[in-house]
């Protein structure tokens, strides 16, 4: 019995232990391999124009939050929308599209994980897709959307993982490795999905190698 006490009181404090260090202000660490200015504005043919911040998004946002937004086009290939979100101290930055998307008027039609192909060590990139679209009756837009999350030399596409990985930074190391999440979309043509799939990955594709180390790991 007293071992079965001694056990008890040990898993409280390590428990209470891990709640302060989690819930407690810790300094925050930026990636230099990572900000806002790593974002390229041109790559591998690929030309972007930028997009202003909404007030909306300023308005119910954590006011650390930085923002990356541009409309990317490649002639050969097609039209792609980018949005990189960095957190700051708050963690409220990021958010599942799965939350937003619906609050915008978007139905989220399927949601499924999807390996894209990359000239990297890693091979293939989880990215989470979501197959989207917004309207009624003849006129509906439709769009696909891939989102993954990067942070402390890390990527996943799972949200859980990333909140995972971010509290036991902060309770075993006591540091807020800032992260950002990626969301590319792109809209269905009357091409057709395979011909707005094959835009997202190529975009994908090209884009990951110049904005992830060689040594970034997967989970």
């Amino acid at each position: 019995m007293v071992w079965k006490k001694t056990t008890v009181i040990i898993v409280i404090l390590l428990a209470a232990y891990l709640a302060v260090r989690f819930f407690s202000v810790v300094e925050t660490y930026q990636s230099d391999s990572l900000t806002p200015q790593t974002i390229p504005a041109a790559f591998k043919g690929w030309e972007s124009k930028e997009v202003p911040v909404g007030e909306v998004e300023k308005k119910f946002l954590p006011e650390d939050t930085m923002f990356v937004k541009r409309y990317y086009q490649k002639p050969s290939v097609g039209t792609v929308y980018m949005v990189v979100v960095f957190t700051g101290k708050d963690r409220r930055s990021i958010h599942r599209p799965e939350v937003c998307y619906p609050a915008q008027g978007w139905a989220i039609n399927a949601t499924r994980t999807e390996s894209v192909s990359i000239e990297h060590p890693l091979e293939e990139l989880k990215t989470k897709r979501l197959d989207i679209s917004y309207g009624k009756k003849n006129i509906v837009q439709k769009e696909i959307v891939l989102y993954w999350f990067m942070g402390n030399n890390r990527v996943t596409a799972a949200h859980w993982k990333r909140v995972s990985l971010m509290g036991f930074d902060r309770c075993v190391y006591g540091k807020n490795y800032q992260w950002a999440f990626f969301r590319v979309s792109t809209p269905v043509t009357p091409k057709g999905e395979k011909a707005a799939e094959n835009v997202i990955h190529t975009f994908v594709s090209d884009v990951f190698p110049v904005i992830a180390k060689r040594n970034v790991q997967q989970y």
